[in-house]
Order: C-alpha cells, then sequence, then structure tokens
C-alpha cells in the first residue's frame, strides 16, 4: 500500500520519563508488574499504549479524563514512585452501548456500537486525546505510520484510491482468494505469536497466494473494531498474493493494512508466521 497522503509529524504531547531520577530496582519491578497487567487486560479488549512511554501523574489523569469525556472506561497502571509523583500509564476501553438508551441510528442491535465509537477506537490506538490524525479522506483514516488504515462504514466508496470500495468487494466475495474469521481464539493466537514468540508479521492464504500484515496492527484494528465485544467475529479478505489484508466488524467497519513484502521470498522470514502455524501453537496440549 502506497502512501496517499502527504505525511506529517506531530509533536507527542506526553514525554518519557528517561532522563528523570529513579530508584533502579523499584522501577525494574514496577515496570515489570505494569507490563504483566498491562498484557492481562488487552486480552480483555483493553487499550494500554506502552510504546509512548510512562506518563506523570499529571499527564496521566489529563489523558484519562479526556478518555473518560470520550465515552471511555479507564485505569492507571502504577509503576512507580518519582520526583513526588507516580510513574503510570493508561489503559482504556471503550464503553459498551446500552440499547435501550441509544436512538435507532446509533445502534441496529443489541450490542452494536456507532461508527463514531468504532472510529474513536481506532484512533485512540494510534493518537494521544490531545491530538488529532491529519490523513483523512471521506471517512477513511491513514495512521501515522501509513501502515494502516481506518474505513468507517459510511466512507466514500471512492476513498483512498477505491481501497475502500476494493475492500467492501473482497468481504463480500465468497471466491476472494483469502478470507477467514477470527473468533477469540484466533485473537489469542495472533497475540501469542507477537507477544510471547515474538514473530513481528503474520501470513494469510494458501501456498503460493500468501499475503502478509503486521501483527501489531492487526492486534490494533480487532480491538478497534470489537471495541470491547471479545465474541465478535472479525471478518478477513485479501486478494491474494501480497494483497491489501482487510479486517471488517459485522457493521461494515473495515481496517485495511498495508502488506508486508519479503525482499527475498526463497528465504523464511524468522519474524514471520502463517496463521496456521500460529492457531497450531496455541493448540497444543
Amino acid at each position: 500500500m502506497t502512501n496517499m497522503y502527504r505525511k506529517q509529524r506531530r509533536h507527542n504531547t506526553y514525554v518519557r520519563l528517561a532522563n528523570r531520577a529513579y530508584n533502579p530496582s523499584m522501577w525494574t519491578n514496577g515496570f515489570q508488574g505494569a507490563i504483566q497487567k498491562a498484557d492481562a487486560l488487552a486480552k480483555q479488549g483493553w487499550v494500554v499504549d506502552t510504546d509512548r512511554g510512562a506518563l506523570t501523574t499529571k499527564q496521566a489523569e489529563a489523558m484519562a479524563k479526556e478518555a473518560e469525556k470520550k465515552g471511555f472506561e479507564t485505569q492507571l497502571l502504577p509503576i512507580a514512585q518519582l520526583d513526588g509523583g507516580v510513574a503510570q500509564f493508561v489503559a482504556t476501553k471503550p464503553k459498551l452501548v446500552d440499547p435501550a438508551s441509544s436512538s435507532p441510528t446509533a445502534a441496529t442491535s443489541a450490542g452494536s456500537l456507532t461508527a463514531d465509537q468504532i472510529e474513536g477506537n481506532f484512533l485512540r490506538e494510534f493518537w494521544s486525546p490531545a491530538e488529532q490524525p491529519t490523513e483523512m479522506d471521506n471517512g477513511y483514516t491513514l495512521n501515522p505510520a501509513t501502515t494502516m488504515g481506518f474505513a468507517r462504514r459510511d466512507a466514500d466508496p471512492k476513498s483512498a484510491k477505491d481501497l475502500v470500495a476494493k475492500g467492501r468487494r473482497l468481504l463480500q466475495d465468497p471466491k476472494a482468494a483469502i478470507r477467514e474469521e477470527f473468533d477469540r481464539e484466533a485473537v489469542v493466537a495472533i497475540y501469542n505469536a507477537y507477544k510471547n514468540m515474538g514473530k513481528k508479521f503474520v501470513a494469510f492464504g494458501p501456498t503460493g497466494q500468501e499475503t502478509a500484515a503486521d501483527a501489531k496492527n492487526i492486534l490494533k484494528g480487532i480491538r478497534a473494531l470489537q471495541g470491547g465485544r471479545e465474541d465478535t467475529k472479525i471478518r478477513i479478505a485479501s486478494e491474494g498474493k501480497d494483497g491489501v489484508v482487510y479486517l471488517a466488524n459485522p457493521e461494515g467497519d473495515m481496517a485495511v493494512l498495508a502488506p508486508v513484502v519479503s525482499d527475498d521470498p526463497s528465504t523464511k522470514d524468522p519474524d514471520m508466521i502463517s496463521y496456521n502455524e500460529a492457531i497450531a501453537a496455541v493448540r497444543k496440549p
């Protein structure tokens, strides 16, 4: 997938704490505990962006307050006492819609989420509450690294150079080269491959028709599309060999993932795992 927009870098409001004074032992123990808690929460649909680095007490509280205003549940994960405060991560999770209190157009069935809510999930995966995406096109939003996009269910089919229209067609095509449905076991398998086996990419499809995508982006796409609904199945489709990977929830929102293409197809990439291998790993007795 080529970069369809001019990429712009934005300043990160939340600073890392690398240069602050700390007790090494306290920090190490606290950090390990926070990461373990973050991993456990991630399996329950929570988003914990540890890549940004730890936040100060003031930053974490501000981020949590802003997230709650936008309809998210929040948890603060303390790491260690630091400079009179507490270094911590912030965990967020979209609140499920109560069908009884929703308008007919906001949620179409029990447990469904609006396009705005799903879009909000995607934005939370890549931007802090103080930031906004800069690359948007009629319902299609590109992530900062330009490796993944999100298409609302009401996005213009011509958005992103017709990627939206192509994705919708492939997801409905029973003859698409790659068609899968992710259930809870599939999500656990991909998470295990990425977090525990150290695999960066997951390949899908039959021999000769494989396409691969970034494992972390796959997990982010699934979290955004599920919105905390762990039993919601996510469909995946691609046109085949080195094709764009599309993920979709039942409401019709899509995550669009750029394919990962090997420099040397004749050599097995140690960072790559096939979807079938990932499933087999979690099914082992």
